[in-house]
């Protein structure tokens, strides 16, 4: 097994060990550092991590060690789109604003998303602080661990703008503009230090994990939305002319502390509001590094031994789970469309666990927002002269079927989406208990499963729809709406209907990775592109519409009792 840094690890760390003996002077034990700094590296370069697009291999694959590379390459493409200010506007200042905007935005989020393991590790806490290591030590390690981190980041996620820098400004503004990016990235620590440290002290240790992973589903979604919807919305000929100007309520800001700094380097200007920006710049980010030593670093540590221990670290109260009855509107649905017994306690429970598993919501809640780009991006049109309304009409000459059944079926794709995941969770083998309890019927676990997925996921989104399609289309709309509606459950049913049957939340994650995913996939699409084309040249056929819509209630009501029916000899 190899234990050797690879070579961009091993260089980062030599530089940031550099300054061993102002690191002695603070009580730094420097050979305890750098070994605790090489293994958490190793650690890294075995991980696969948010940003990374490369899943982990199987164990015949042998284990993973490009982590770090994926993580550049990944950052450097990030860095393209930030270059955009440069491109949009003629002002310096304007530009810079943009960027550093950008910059720190998304170092602060991938820290958080990305590095959140290494943030919220309270193994430290017990693997190192047991052996004679000082805190001072302790202290530096997980510091520097995030700024080598960062460091893998930032600059490949600054080279294209440093290069557009060096083009546009000369290599004098090309050297300060370098000074000026480690100096956000400084800043970017001590904020999200400080943010982890206040989220730690006003909740729980439970809630706070929850937060994390809602920040890591924005972030997602952020960032496709910006790759996929900022070029379309971005009008070049009203930024070209356009200035941030030089008000004093913009210090309030920190990327215009760095726009300023580099404002007078390209320009020399002497603004007043300029050259305080400018003082800021320099000065915060130092600052902010003493606070996050001095300060932030020993209280973040005492908060991780509550995190370790289960408490909050300021709360005296007993953490008490107490059991809450299913909601109104859960209860309401339930009665609704299934059985009583045991389909109407397969909804509700599969209801809650897709409420409470951070690991659905983390699979489940991005793809939500993927579909909300891409419904967005459908109707973002450049030079266009067609409102929204007259796309998505049935009616008139600018009418457009296409953009009516798309709207209609994208909304409700999101559910078949949830369906491929509620089968799958990390406490698989709490599952026993379906397998324990005298059930005759195990199918009906299955569709009231099936049916929890569509009704919290895919129903509200296809409601906002029928919404929006009737209030511009009036009572024409409706046959269409039911027809892509009982069409959308059927496709459903039928990703169930051939394949295993399994009961929900009792398969590990890895299983996932295993059961032919990317056929799944391919079918579902193909699957989805015949109901869409049928629904297509029957659109200016009500007739046509109405049998269609019958033909798949049928369907899809045979193939619910069908899989309700299925016992033990089916169901996994």
């Amino acid at each position: 097994m190899n234990f050797k840094l690879n070579a961009v690890n091993y260089i980062l760390l030599k530089l940031f060990l550099l300054p061993a003996t102002l690191y002695q002077k603070a009580g730094v034990n420097t050979q305890q550092l750098k070994l605790l700094l090489s293994c958490k590296l190793i650690m890294d370069d075995r991980r696969p991590n948010a940003m990374q697009q490369t899943r982990a291999k199987q164990k015949e694959d042998g284990p993973i060690t490009n982590a770090t590379i994926g993580t550049m390459l990944m950052a450097l493409l990030m860095g393209l789109v930030f270059i955009i200010g440069f491109l949009v506007t003629n002002d310096a200042a304007t530009a810079f604003t943009i960027f550093f905007s950008l910059f720190i935005l998304m170092l602060a989020l991938t820290l958080i998303t990305d590095f959140s393991h290494v943030l919220m590790d309270v193994r430290d806490n017990l693997i190192i602080l047991p052996h004679p290591v000082g805190e001072s030590t302790f202290m530096f390690a997980r510091i520097l661990h995030i700024c080598i981190h960062l460091f893998k980041i930032m600059i490949p996620m600054a080279i294209p703008a440093m290069i557009t820098v060096g083009i546009k400004y000369g290599l004098v503004a090309l050297a300060l503009f370098v000074s000026a990016v480690l100096l956000s990235a400084l800043f970017s620590v001590f904020v999200v230090n400080g943010m982890y440290l206040l989220i730690m002290r006003i909740t729980t240790p439970e809630r706070f994990k929850t937060i994390i992973s809602y920040v890591q589903i924005a972030f997602a979604i952020l960032v496709y939305g910006s790759y996929q919807l900022v070029p379309r919305l971005v009008n070049k000929t009203i930024l070209e002319d356009s200035t941030i100007g030089d008000h004093a309520t913009l210090l309030l800001l920190p990327p215009y502390w760095f726009a300023g700094f580099m404002q007078q380097a390209v320009s020399l200007k002497a603004s007043p509001v300029m050259w305080s920006a400018a003082v800021l710049a320099c000065l915060m980010p130092i600052a902010s590094l003493g606070v996050v030593i001095k300060i932030l670093a020993p209280m973040y540590t005492r908060q991780l031994a509550g995190l370790a221990s289960g408490s909050s670290g300021t709360s005296t109260k007993k953490n008490v789970q107490h059991i809450k009855p299913a909601s109104r509107y859960s209860s309401l649905l339930a009665s609704l469309v299934t059985s009583r017994g045991i389909e109407r306690t397969s909804f509700l429970f599969t209801w809650k666990m897709m409420l409470r598993n951070r690991d659905f919501k983390l699979k489940a809640y991005p793809a939500i927002g993927y579909m909300a780009v891409l419904i967005i991006m459908m109707f973002v049109r450049r030079d266009s002269d067609i409102t929204l309304s007259e796309s998505l009409s049935i009616t008139g000459e600018n009418s457009s079927p296409f953009s009516f059944l798309m709207l209609l079926y994208f909304s409700g794709l999101v559910g078949l989406i949830a369906i491929g995941l509620i089968n799958f969770t990390e406490h698989f083998k709490a599952s026993w208990v379906f397998y324990a309890s005298p059930i005759n019927q195990p199918g009906l676990l299955v569709t009231g499963a099936f049916r929890a997925a569509v009704a919290q996921l895919q129903l509200p989104f296809y409601l906002l729809s029928i919404a929006w399609l009737t209030s511009i289309n009036g009572l024409a709309a409706l046959p269409h709406i039911c027809a892509a509606l009982t069409n959308l459950g059927l496709m459903g049913i039928l990703m169930v209907y051939f394949s295993q049957l399994h009961i929900p939340w009792s398969k590990a994650p890895n299983e996932d990775s295993q059961s032919g995913n990317a056929l799944k996939g391919l079918m579902l699409i193909l699957l989805l592109g015949g109901v869409v084309t049928v629904h297509y040249f029957a659109f200016n056929h009500t007739i046509a519409v109405l049998l269609i819509f019958l033909a798949s209630a049928i369907t899809l009501k045979l193939l619910l009792s069908s899989v309700a029916r299925a016992g033990w000899g089916r169901v996994v």
